[in-house]
Order: C-alpha cells, then structure tokens, then sequence
C-alpha cells in the first residue's frame, strides 16, 4: 500500500503541472503501436483533441503503466490543446520487450519521439513530460537528439552524474532506494515472466512433480526468479560503482549531447537532486548548442522526491512552488509560440532555507561565493568544535562503526518509501548515541549564507579495509534541542580516489578524504550554530558497510571498524563552507543579489 501511495504521489505531482483544461473535447486511443529500431513492439495510448487543425505532442514514457499513472494528466493535457502519447517503455506493461531499466531508453527513446511526430494531426513538434524514471527518459532521449524533440520539463530524474550514481553515492550503496523501487516494479515483472509459464505445459508439470506439494509456491517462485524475473536488481547489486555497467548512464561524459532547452526541477532533499544540479551545471558550461546552454533552467526548492516538505523544519508558506502554471508556460511558449516569457527567465531558481524565500539567479552555481574553512578540534576536556583555526588540544577523536547496530536513517536525501520520508529533521536524537560524533561552532553573532556544495575533508586512519563516512551538515537552533539536517553526503572509503579503481585502506596510515554533501543554498541565521554530523552508517538509506572490503553482492563477514578522525596541525580536518563575503559589518543573503 506504501508503493502504491508514492505511486499516486507522484501521479498527483505531475497533475499539477497542467493547468485548467480548455474548451477541447478528446478522444482516446488505447495501446497504439509503435516499432523500434530492433522490431519489438511498444505500445501507448494516445489522446487528442477532438478538433480539426494541427497540435504539438507532448510524450511521456513510463514504467509504471500508462493507465495507472497518467490518464490523469493525459486527458488535462489534451484539453489544452496537445497530442499526449503516454507509452509503456520497453519491457513494462504491454510492451513487448526485456525491462532492462534506463539502457534502452535512450534509443527506444529516440524512436518514440520521432514515431509521436508523425502521427495524424501533429505540428512535428514534440516536447517530453513525466517525473523520476519518466524525467530520466526524457535525458536520455535528448541524448539521442531526435530531430523533432523541441524541449523537455523533467521533474526530479532518476539519473546519474559522476559519483552522484542511480544507486550509489559516494561509492555507497543505496539500500533504501534501490530495494523499495524494486518492489514497486516487481508486480508487473513477476506477472509478465508468470504468463510466459503458466503457458509451458511441460515446465508446469516439472514443477506440481516436486514434493512436497504443500511447497508448489515456493517452487513456483523459486522458477520465476531462476527464469530472470526481477533480474535487474541483481545486476545493481552485482555491478560495483564505476564499472562499465554504470559508465553507460553516466551522464558526466555525454552533457554535449544535449542540445535541447530543458527546465529541471529538484529538491534539495530529493535523491536525486545532486545529479540534477551537477547536470544543469554542465549544460551551463558545456550543453551541445547555445539555446541548451543559455535557455535552460534550474528550479530547486525545499522538497523531497515527490516534492513532499516532510519533516521537523518549517520552510513557510513560500515554500510551494506553482508547478501547474509554470509548466503550461513552458510548453506553450516553446510548443506552440506564446510569449508567456518562460523561456526568457533567470537560469535558476532556488529556495534559500533558513531566510525561507525564492531567489532567481542567472548561473547556476553561485558566482561569488569564497570558501571558509571551519576546522574540526576537540578540546581537553572532550568538547568538540568547529573554529576558524586549527586549535584542538587533543589530536583525534575516535568513531566506532559496528555493523551489527547501524544509525538508524533520520530524513535526508531519501526516495522511495514512505516509512522512510526525505526531508529536514531533528538529529539530536541521533547525536546522543556513541557512534555519532558533533562539531560545531559558537552562536554566530551575524546570519551567514552559504550556497553550493559544501564538503567535509576529513584526516583519517582505521583498522580495517573499509568503512563508510556519513556526514550530514546541521543548523543548530538557540537551545540545541533542535539541530536540522541541511545537507548530507557518503563516502564508502574505498572509493576514496576514484568510482572505478577501489582500494583497501591500508592499517594505520593516515588518508586526507574529501566527502561532498551535496548542493544546498541556506542562511544560518544570527544565534544559531553550524554544525558538522559524523557517523559510519545511516541505515536502510545506504547498506551497512561490512568494513571487510568486500562489494556489497559477496560480503559474508563483517568488523568493527575503529575508524580515528585527526585534526592536529599535520592532519588537517575542516569544513569547507561556500559563504557570501560580508557586506557593511551584516550578513548578507541570498536575496541581497537577486540578480547575478
């Protein structure tokens, strides 16, 4: 029932994004075919408006069934005067085809955009519509450059970008996601590979012959999974990150390919938002034609996936963002030529926490932020701290990471249960056990606003092969009995020099470690403390770490890790915070520069 409410979650998201239907009356097509490259057959429906002249096509390519998902939308959309063609993708309800998720759909994608042009009344005109795997189709298309792909709206994509992998951060393993999606796809991938052998006479037999009968579903299920069904998660699992199995959708390499303007939209607390932000960076400065790289926009706001605003935070009423207009703004004015002014604005949108408002930037990332170090010290009575000097009297703190008893997940990037929500939470629940360690500074005396990636460089040393850093950046209210999560990131230490090339950590020597917490535009304001959260797991979001070494498929053993965090003057440890510079003895914010 969870799966099933994200599902309708994210159908009701993308309902927002189409505004009042017109005066169109429609008619439907159900399960129209289209032909790939390699012959399998895809199928869609398509609704149209019930009127003489010709429309743009907006196509949306779902694995979730066309019928469950999006009729919705589909109907809205065509009153308002598009050709909406909602497509099973390959492999997923009925078309035909192995789901093998994303490696198809930049070809399959391709192919279905330049099919939906040609179909009866279109304009050739084809913009692409839906949110996560749907918002990934449509990267992956424009990737291909289909001739008549106009322009893209993609709502939280599942994609990659360098170490920001589908199923991987840091080198570690997403649990949470990639487990939870899984068992929201397996319905229809059990159901498929059971048609094929309820039609097998002579497997069907094999199986009612093994004893004991009271054991045939067992058996039965046991032939489904031997059969392949479900096999793409154990490819996730099988294939560590970096290798050539996730080079294909690393997105880090192919940003030239995208020669369409597109708008994105994230979340800041969304699992996917860091490679959003990391892609629309790149289409900045490398998108392949100059309408990709100066028409295209970034909107960010406070939101988890599903553009939820879970949590203990409260981001204000300004916080909502009017999806529905924006949308219809941005495919009428690329679609069909109205001067609603959506494809003239600001390059990026974001909602700055802490101040709470939006601010339109003209470059995405933020131009004139400098970088203050805040380093890590502990002082001789224990008390730790984060100082603009290197100031510590003791030389090392110790973090333990025992598998068998991980921190529990508490908010964060987060997708896809709703058991576990994303979003902003209080962390001194969790900054009350051992194996989580605190810095943070005095109350500042002025707000300070920080925007872009910050990163932890850490000093460290341990007494096993692996282990996994988790860090998370707070804002420590007045009263510290509320400390909120603003951002987070996770290095799995093996990783530490390259997704591609693991290696072991070696026992006792000391390695200087970068963890990137991911994008975030936040004013701590005056009172408040910056604060720096360490702990070694943050369980079910990312696999327990072993610490033996071994890839998440194969590891059987397990360690406590002993993991030592240095900050003398030989081994640095320090916050890297990007900050705006003062401004007249203040603070200045976001907001201060509403234009860059």
């Amino acid at each position: 029932m969870q799966l099933l409410r994200l599902l309708a979650v994210f159908a009701a998201i993308i309902v927002l994004a189409f505004g009042d239907p017109s005066d169109y009356k429609l008619r439907a097509e159900r399960s129209v075919v289209s032909i790939m490259r390699d012959g399998v057959k895809l199928r869609a429906d398509v609704y149209r408006p019930d009127s003489e002249g010709s429309f743009p096509v907006l196509l949306g390519r779902t694995p979730y069934g066309k019928q469950i998902c999006c009729v919705v939308i589909a109907e809205r959309l065509a009153r308002r005067g598009y050709i909406v063609v909602i497509q099973d993708v390959r492999g997923r309800g009925e078309s035909e085809g192995n789901f093998d998720p994303f490696f198809d759909d930049e070809s399959d994608g391709f192919d279905s955009v330049e099919w939906a042009a040609q179909l009866p009344k279109s304009s050739g005109k084809v913009g692409m519509i839906l949110s996560s795997y749907g918002g990934a189709t449509q990267i992956l298309a424009a990737l291909a450059a289909p001739p008549h792909l106009v322009s893209i709206f993609v709502l939280e994509p599942a994609i990659a970008f360098g170490i920001h992998q589908i199923f991987f951060e840091g080198g570690a393993f997403r649990q949470l996601w990639s487990e939870s999606w899984a068992a929201l796809l397996a319905p229809d991938s059990f159901a498929r590979e059971m048609r094929r052998l309820a039609s097998d006479r002579d497997l069907l037999e094999r199986l009612m012959r093994v004893p004991p009968l009271g054991n045939f579903m067992e058996h039965l299920w046991q032939q489904l999974v031997a059969a392949g069904a479900g096999s793409y998660f154990r490819e996730w699992v099988r294939n560590p990150p970096g290798s050539p199995y996730w080079e294909r959708v690393n997105l880090a390499n192919r940003v030239s390919d995208i020669k369409v303007p597109g708008c994105y939209i994230a979340g800041w607390y969304d699992v996917f938002g860091p490679a959003t932000e990391a892609l629309f960076d790149a289409i900045q400065r490398r998108g392949g034609s100059e309408i990709a790289r100066t028409r295209s926009q970034l909107i960010i706001g406070p939101w988890n996936h599903g553009m939820g605003n879970q949590g203990d935070a409260d981001f204000g009423k300004d916080a909502a963002f009017d999806v529905e207009r924006y949308q219809n703004e941005w495919f009428d004015y690329w679609l069909k030529g109205k001067k609603t002014g959506a494809g003239e604005k600001p390059a990026a949108r974001v909602f700055a926490t802490g101040e709470n408002r939006w601010v339109d930037l003209t470059r995405w990332r933020v131009p004139r932020m400098k970088t203050r170090r805040l380093y890590l010290s502990t002082d001789v009575s224990g008390t730790r701290s984060l100082n603009a000097s290197n100031q510590s009297g003791n030389s090392h703190d110790l973090l333990v990471s025992d598998p068998a008893a991980p921190v529990p997940t508490t908010g964060g990037k987060l997708c896809c249960h709703a058991g576990f929500p994303g979003g902003a939470y209080n962390q001194t629940p969790l900054q009350r056990r051992p194996d989580v360690l605190v810095y943070d500074t005095g109350p500042i005396p002025t707000a300070i606003t920080s925007a872009g990636e910050p990163a932890l460089v850490l000093s460290v040393s341990l007494d096993t092969p692996d282990a996994d850093l988790i860090v998370k950046l707070i804002d420590v209210f007045p009263g510290s009995e509320k400390a909120i999560n603003i951002a987070d990131g996770a290095l799995r230490l093996r990783y530490r020099d390259s997704m591609a090339l693991p290696q072991p950590i070696q026992t006792g020597q000391i390695y200087q470690v970068k963890i990137l917490l991911g994008p975030m535009a936040h004013t701590f304001l005056a009172g408040h403390r910056i604060g720096v959260q360490i702990s070694s797991s943050d369980f079910p979001n990312y696999s327990v770490n072993s610490n033996s070494g071994e890839e998440v498929s194969q590891a059987a053993r397990t360690n406590v890790a002993h993991i030592t965090i240095h900050h003398d003057p030989e081994h640095e440890s320090y916050l890297e915070l990007p900050h705006l510079p003062p401004h007249n003895g203040t603070g200045p914010t976001l907001a201060d520069f509403p234009l860059w």
